[in-house]
């Protein structure tokens, strides 16, 4: 069963009172066409080895990327990451999508020519959810893509729904690292909360057992693009309204108190204050616009 929503506590009064509006996250450069002017590379993505730059197949524009072939538990692909120049080692970190909260939907268009099918190291999209550098959860989409396309374009979109992204959250908090990465109140930014605030997205081919083993030929890919739901904090199954449903999602966090899977004002707990903003809501019923 889905687990309910939770909100970042900076997207707190953004999220309130908007229902299921679909808004354009900032992907920088989705159809791959322009390079970094100031650092190289490809604008708005760190390129993993095996992926490229390739002016032969696209959608639009000129330009698509290529996910080349790779040996058994390569992973090959873009990071939707910047490179901080200003930190030893220069880290990765999430510089522009903001998570809102919602449900993350993901879309990108793939090629594979029909003389050079893919066996293995199946394609997909990966998202993380983040806060500043610290990765709190990972989902996966399937790695599905294989066989060939014809030459052909073709449509692959994952949506992530938010109550998975935060049961994940609450995975690593409570069951690994020896008892909880992040720590209720702990300090940051291992402690929940806060709570992540960013997505980082990774179009990207996995040659492990999970994605088929490794990987030949090259998936090309064009017109990254994200959207996501601005659904209303107590709709917990996101479907635009508050009721029967998401009070049988309230209810065990609630019981539990430290289960911050239902924090409606962001302290970590899921107490009696949560309660009287979860009553309004289902009482409205409907989410406001």
């Amino acid at each position: 069963m889905k687990m309910c929503s939770w909100i970042a506590i900076g997207a707190l009064a953004v999220l309130g009172g908007q229902a299921l509006a679909q808004t354009p996250m900032p992907i920088t450069n989705g159809s791959f066409e322009d390079d970094d002017p100031l650092f190289g590379g490809l604008l708005g993505y760190n390129v993993l080895p095996g992926a490229a730059v390739n002016t032969q197949y696209h959608r639009t524009g000129s330009r698509s990327v290529g996910l080349g072939p790779g040996a058994l538990n390569n992973f090959i692909g873009i990071t939707t990451d910047a490179v901080n120049f200003y930190e030893p080692g220069f880290p990765y970190y999430d510089v522009s999508i903001d998570w809102l909260g919602g449900n993350v939907r993901a879309t990108m268009w793939y090629l594979i020519p029909g003389d050079a099918p893919v066996a293995g190291g199946g394609g997909g999209i990966k998202l993380d959810v983040k806060l500043f550098n610290q990765n709190y959860g990972t989902l996966d989409g399937l790695w599905d893509i294989q066989g060939n396309t014809g030459g052909q374009w073709v449509k692959y979109e994952v949506v992530w729904n938010k109550a998975d992204m935060k049961q994940r959250v609450w995975i690593n908090a409570t069951e690994n690292c020896d008892g909880g990465c992040f720590v209720n109140n702990g300090p940051p930014p291992y402690g929940v909360p806060p709570y992540p605030s960013r997505v980082k997205v990774t179009p990207a081919r996995w040659n492990g057992t999970s994605g088929g083993g490794a990987g030949s030929n090259t998936i090309y890919i064009d017109d990254l693009s994200l959207t996501q739901d601005h659904s209303c904090p107590a709709d917990f199954n996101g479907d635009d309204l508050v009721d029967d449903a998401d009070f049988t999602m309230f209810a065990p966090s609630y019981d539990l108190l430290i289960d911050f899977r239902c924090d409606l004002n962001g302290d970590g707990l899921t107490d009696d204050a949560d309660f009287a903003i979860f009553a309004s809501a289902y009482n409205d019923l409907i989410c406001a616009e």
